[in-house]
């Protein structure tokens, strides 16, 4: 057995032991196919099953998502012809790829949607509501794009509909005691979680399956592999990378008074509940624990997104959690309501104008690689 498979078995089957060195490592002998077979194993589907889920091209959604990529483009093009955005001081190329927290094709104002509000941000968008992460990277359209524009930043959205995504989160569940990732050492150095957030967070590990931690570790292979592959073109080396990890949702049940009529009709375009709510009681969790095990994962994934910053010198995460901390914060259990993608949206604008080099704020951002959104808020 080559050490290549020793290290995608160790991945998927010893999940707890794999480590961010062993992540590093299988990045560079492994192929994008090849990661996109570890996915298709640890959801043990099909590839014609998982190329139906990850394809957001298609369907109603589908059609909404290539109208509003045409629109966005369409607006791109006319800023480079009437404003020259690449040739002004304060203008900036921006290339977004991703999910539907870039692009949320009806009734949302998505964080790109904000970023456009500045005229002199040029963003050539491609993201897709409703992406697969697996997907993108595996179509690679990003590649090819990254020559034709040249941008000054590069924004990426992606992960969570691969967890979500056809009832796959039912898959990461189950209502037997699984080993725990975290303990509560593991918890007591981290200065980003409230001491309520990780007593949450701790109190769910025994409901999480294997393959999320599975999960969790293709997610930085994969992540991996993009940004060295980015690196080693040696092409964008003042490129800035900027990476998100969600905040924590509310999974429930769509909201059918028709009286809220915007939160009504989005919660039956996207189906709200059958994202989270319905994987979850299909294993039978108990409804007091749905939100805290979608913490736990969401911490999991902003811990996997900081080790991949620290590693690139150019990628930096900006840390949503805690931005919408209320039910009332979202429309849906995925999307968050416009004022909150608009602050989210703004913290983004630090980071792409770089306003905030040379401040203290800016001194912790370098350091740690992390912009958090509710540190913006009182600047």
């Amino acid at each position: 057995m080559t050490n290549k498979e020793l290290l995608i078995n160790k991945a998927l089957k010893e999940q707890l032991l794999f480590t961010s060195e062993d992540a590093w490592e299988l990045s560079g002998l492994i192929s994008f196919s090849e990661i996109r077979e570890m996915i298709r194993r640890n959801y043990d589907m099909n590839e014609e099953i998982l190329r139906e889920f990850s394809d957001a091209s298609k369907g109603f959604l589908g059609k909404l998502n290539k109208i509003s990529t045409k629109k966005r483009i369409k607006k791109y093009y006319k800023r480079i012809k009437r404003n020259k955005i690449s040739y002004k001081e304060d203008g900036k190329i921006i290339l977004a790829e991703g999910d539907s927290w870039f692009q949320f094709p009806l009734l949302i104002r998505d964080i790109i949607d904000w970023l456009n509000k500045r005229p002199t941000n040029g963003i050539y968008s491609i993201a897709y509501g409703g992406d697969w992460l697996t997907n993108i990277i595996y179509e690679a359209d990003y590649i090819s794009e990254l020559p034709i524009h040249d941008p000054d930043v590069l924004l990426i959205s992606g992960g969570g509909n691969d967890l979500v995504g056809g009832n796959r989160l039912a898959v990461m569940v189950d209502r037997e005691n699984q080993e725990a990732k975290r303990t509560k050492e593991d918890l007591s150095t981290i200065d980003d979680l409230s001491s309520e957030d990780k007593s949450y967070i701790l109190e769910v590990q025994s409901f999480i399956r294997p393959e999320f931690h599975a999960f969790i570790n293709i997610l930085k292979v994969m992540y991996d592999k993009m940004f060295s592959g980015i690196k080693l073109s040696g092409k964008y080396e003042n490129m800035r990378i900027l990476i998100q990890g969600y905040d924590y949702p509310f999974p429930r049940w769509p909201q059918k008074n028709p009286m809220k009529f915007f939160q009504y009709m989005e919660n039956r375009l996207v189906g709200s509940g059958k994202w989270l709510k319905r994987p979850l009681s299909i294993k039978g969790i108990p409804e007091k624990e749905h939100r805290s095990i979608l913490m736990a994962m969401i911490f999991e994934f902003n811990e996997m997104f900081k080790e991949i910053a620290k590693k690139h010198e150019n990628v930096y995460l900006i840390d949503c959690r805690g931005n919408a901390p209320d039910d009332k914060d979202w429309i849906d259990e995925l999307h968050l309501r416009n004022k909150k993608y608009r602050q989210i949206a703004a913290a983004y604008q630090l980071m792409i104008d770089r306003s905030i080099e040379g401040t203290s704020l800016w001194r912790n951002v370098k350091e740690s690689k992390i912009l958090r959104v509710v540190d913006t808020f009182s600047l």
